[in-house]
C-alpha cells in the first residue's frame, strides 16, 4: 500500500493515505486479534481489505485471492450487529435495528411503522419520528454509496451458474485446459511486458486465478444490474398472467388492455389451448382462423405486447453508434429523409446484399434524362 501515491491510494481505497492512517489509529485496538496457533492478520491489512471490498464490486473470493488470504478468513456468514444497549434516559434494554417501511415484516432487528390510517396520536408520532430517522439514514447511505461502490447494488444477488463457478475447482479445471492448449501450440507465446509494473505474481496460476475471479465477478455484477430491475419484474407478472389465465393489477398500466374483457377471454383461451410461453401462445393465435381469433382480441393484444417489448436498450444504443459512423460530410449535406433511408440500408446490410444491384442501378439511371446522360448504360 505504501508504494501508492496519493491519487492512486484514493482511487484504490476511496480514502487518502492520511485519513487511512487516522482511521487505523482509532480502530486498531478493536480489530487486532491475538492468536497462539498462527500469526494473525494485522490491523492494517484488515482495514485495507475492508476498504477495498467497500470501494469496489469485487467478490470476496477474488478479494481473498488478491490479498493471498484464505476465503474463510474473510467470510464467516455472520452479520456482527452490536449487542443490545440501554436506551438513553431510561432503563429499557433495546437491540439495534434496521429501519424499514410497511413492505418489511416486523423482526427483532427490523423496525417498521404502524400500518393503517386510523392510528392513535402516539402511533402517529412514532411513525413521524421513524420517517425522520429513515430520512437521516437514507441521506447517510447516499453519501456512503457515492464513496463506496459496494452499496450501489444488492450484495447478495447473483445468478446461480456464475456463483457456482466462483471457486478454485472450476478455476483449476479451466487453467489446466488453457495450459494444455498452450503446450500443444506450435507458436511460442511471448510474455507480456508491462512497463513500470509494480506487482509480479510468482506463478502463472496465481496471476490468472485473480483475473479469473475478476471476470466472473464482473459478469455477476452486470447480471444483477441489468436483469434485477423493477421493469423486468413487471414484465414477468404480465407473462405469468398469460400463462396462468388470471388477470392481475399490472394490466392497469397498459391502456390498450381492457381488464374486464381480458378477464373473460384469458381463462377461456387458457382452458382451450395449451402453451407454456408467450412464443407458443403466439403460434396458437397465428394458426387460428380470423373469425376465431376475433373472439380473443384482448388476448392477442396481450401477446403482441409481450412480443414487442424490448428486452434491453441495445437496439437504441446501436442506433446511436450507427449514426455516429454515418456522421460524415455526406451526412451533413443530405436531407433527413435520405438519412433515414441510408441508416436503414446500413442496419440491414444482410438484406441489402441480397438485392440485384445492377438492376437497381439501371432503374435509378432510367428515372431521369440527366442521369442517362451522366451515367449512360450500367451493365
Amino acid at each position: 500500500m505504501r508504494h501508492l501515491d496519493d491519487e492512486r491510494h484514493f482511487q484504490y481505497f476511496r480514502m487518502s493515505a492520511s485519513k487511512f492512517d487516522n482511521l487505523l489509529h482509532r480502530i486498531a485496538p478493536l480489530i487486532t486479534h491475538d492468536r497462539r496457533h498462527c500469526s494473525p492478520v494485522d490491523a492494517s491489512q484488515r482495514l485495507a481489505v475492508t476498504l477495498r471490498y467497500l470501494a469496489t464490486r469485487i467478490s470476496q473470493q477474488a478479494l481473498a485471492a488478491s490479498y493471498k488470504l484464505g476465503r474463510m478468513t474473510l467470510i464467516n456468514g455472520e452479520l456482527p450487529l452490536p449487542a443490545p444497549a440501554v436506551l438513553p434516559g431510561s432503563q429499557t434494554m433495546s437491540p439495534y435495528v434496521f429501519l424499514g417501511d410497511e413492505a418489511f415484516p416486523l423482526r427483532m432487528n427490523l423496525m417498521r411503522p404502524y400500518p393503517g390510517s386510523n392510528l392513535s396520536m402516539d402511533k402517529k408520532i412514532y411513525n413521524y419520528r421513524q420517517a425522520r430517522a429513515r430520512r437521516v439514514v437514507e441521506n447517510g447511505f447516499g453519501i456512503m454509496a457515492s464513496r463506496f461502490r459496494i452499496f450501489s447494488r444488492p450484495i447478495d444477488c447473483s445468478p446461480k451458474k456464475v456463483v457456482e463457478k466462483l471457486n478454485d475447482q472450476h478455476y483449476v479445471t479451466l487453467f489446466e485446459k488453457a495450459n494444455a492448449a498452450v503446450v500443444k501450440s506450435t507458436q511460442q507465446i511471448q510474455p507480456i511486458e508491462v512497463p513500470n509494473a509494480r506487482h509480479f505474481s510468482g506463478e502463472a496460476v496465481d496471476y490468472y486465478r485473480v483475473e479469473y475471479f475478476k471476470v466472473l465477478d464482473t459478469v455477476d455484477t452486470q447480471f444483477a444490474e441489468r436483469f434485477d430491475q423493477e421493469s423486468f419484474k413487471e414484465l414477468q407478472k404480465l407473462e405469468n398472467m398469460l400463462l396462468t389465465g388470471q388477470v392481475h393489477d399490472v394490466v392497469d398500466q397498459y391502456p390498450e388492455l381492457k381488464r374486464g374483457v381480458l378477464a373473460v377471454e384469458l381463462p377461456l383461451f387458457k382452458s382451450k389451448y395449451e402453451f407454456s410461453c408467450s412464443k407458443e401462445a403466439a403460434e396458437v393465435l397465428r394458426e387460428l382462423p380470423v373469425e376465431v381469433r376475433g373472439l380473443f382480441e384482448q388476448v392477442e393484444a396481450l401477446v403482441r405486447l409481450l412480443l414487442v417489448v424490448p428486452a434491453s436498450s441495445c437496439e437504441a444504443e446501436r442506433s446511436f453508434s450507427t449514426l455516429r459512423r454515418l456522421k460524415t460530410w455526406l451526412r451533413a449535406t443530405m436531407s433527413q429523409e435520405r438519412l433515414n433511408s441510408v441508416v436503414v440500408c446500413h442496419v440491414h446490410r444482410d438484406k441489402v446484399d441480397e438485392l440485384d444491384r445492377p438492376n437497381l442501378c439501371q432503374q435509378f439511371i432510367a428515372g431521369s434524362e440527366t442521369r442517362k446522360y451522366t451515367f449512360g448504360s450500367f451493365g
